[in-house]
C-alpha cells in the first residue's frame, strides 16, 4: 500500500510539473530571443601568471626574478548562441631578470597566439574554451640598445584550455573572469649573448663629491643552453565589448 501511494503521488506530481516546465522552455526561449548575441566581440584581458619559463630561467642563472602582468586581446565570431571562434594574441608570461656576472637584466617574454573555439554554457554566462597555440618565449636585454645575438628565441605549436564567468553582462558590454592554461612542452634556449655598449657619464660639480663623471666600458654577458617549460597558467579579469546587429545570429533554443 505504501508504494502504490508513493508511485500516485509521484505521478500527479509529474503530471502537475508538465504545464510549469513547458512554460519555462517556452520562457526562457524568449529569454535568449531577447539577449541573443552580437557576431562580433572583442575583449581585453589582464591577470597573473602562476606558471611560466622564468622560474627555469632564473634557476639557471642563480638569479633574482620579478614576475610581469599578463595581459592579451581576442577577437571572437559567435556563430550562434552558443558557439563561436575566437583569435587572440597575448603575452603569457613577462620576468625580468638580475644576476650577479650579467651587465643588464634581462627579460623573458612568453607570448602566444591562438585559435580557439569557443562554447556558451548556463544561458551564455559561462563559457568553456579550447584550440591551438603558437608559442614564442623570447629573451632580450631590459636596454633595448643592446645587441643580442644566438638562439634567443624558442618556438612550439601547443594546445590550450580556458573557462571563464560573465560578471557583468549586457548587450554591448561584459565583464568576466577569465583563466586559461596553455601547454607547449619543453623547448630549449640558448646559447647567446647580449652585448653592453660602453658609455661615458658626468654629473658635473658637486659641493660635496666634487667632479663625478666616469666611463663604463662595453662588456658582453654569455648564456649557457637552457631547458624550460613553455606551459603557462593565468588567472584574471577579461573586459569585452560586442558589435553587430543581434539578429545576425538566431538565439538558439535550449
Amino acid at each position: 500500500m505504501y508504494n502504490i501511494k508513493s508511485n500516485l503521488i509521484l505521478i500527479v506530481l509529474v503530471l502537475l510539473s508538465i504545464p510549469a516546465t513547458t512554460q519555462q522552455s517556452i520562457s526562457q526561449t524568449e529569454v535568449n530571443q531577447n539577449h541573443a548575441k552580437r557576431p562580433w566581440e572583442f575583449s581585453l584581458f589582464i591577470g597573473k601568471a602562476f606558471a611560466g619559463p622564468s622560474n627555469d630561467i632564473s634557476a639557471s642563472m642563480a638569479a633574482d626574478q620579478s614576475i610581469g602582468i599578463p595581459c592579451s586581446f581576442a577577437f571572437k565570431y559567435n556563430l550562434n548562441q552558443k558557439s563561436g571562434i575566437s583569435l587572440s594574441r597575448g603575452r603569457n608570461e613577462s620576468a625580468t631578470i638580475t644576476g650577479e656576472g650579467y651587465g643588464t637584466p634581462v627579460r623573458s617574454i612568453l607570448k602566444s597566439t591562438s585559435l580557439d573555439y569557443v562554447h556558451s554554457l548556463g544561458h551564455s554566462r559561462h563559457e568553456l574554451s579550447a584550440g591551438i597555440s603558437f608559442i614564442t618565449l623570447h629573451m632580450k636585454s631590459n636596454n633595448k640598445d643592446d645587441r643580442v645575438s644566438g638562439k634567443d628565441v624558442a618556438k612550439r605549436v601547443g594546445f590550450n584550455i580556458g573557462y571563464s564567468c560573465h560578471i557583468i553582462e549586457t548587450k554591448g558590454f561584459f565583464l568576466a573572469f577569465y583563466t586559461q592554461y596553455n601547454w607547449a612542452g619543453t623547448a630549449s634556449i640558448g646559447p647567446y649573448s647580449i652585448y653592453e655598449e660602453g658609455y661615458s657619464y658626468d654629473y658635473g660639480e658637486w659641493p660635496i663629491f666634487g667632479d663625478i663623471s666616469g666611463f663604463v666600458p662595453s662588456q658582453t654577458s654569455k648564456f649557457p643552453v637552457v631547458y624550460v617549460h613553455l606551459d603557462s597558467f593565468n588567472v584574471g579579469f577579461s573586459v569585452g565589448f560586442r558589435f553587430g546587429e543581434k539578429v545576425a545570429i538566431a538565439a538558439a533554443s535550449e
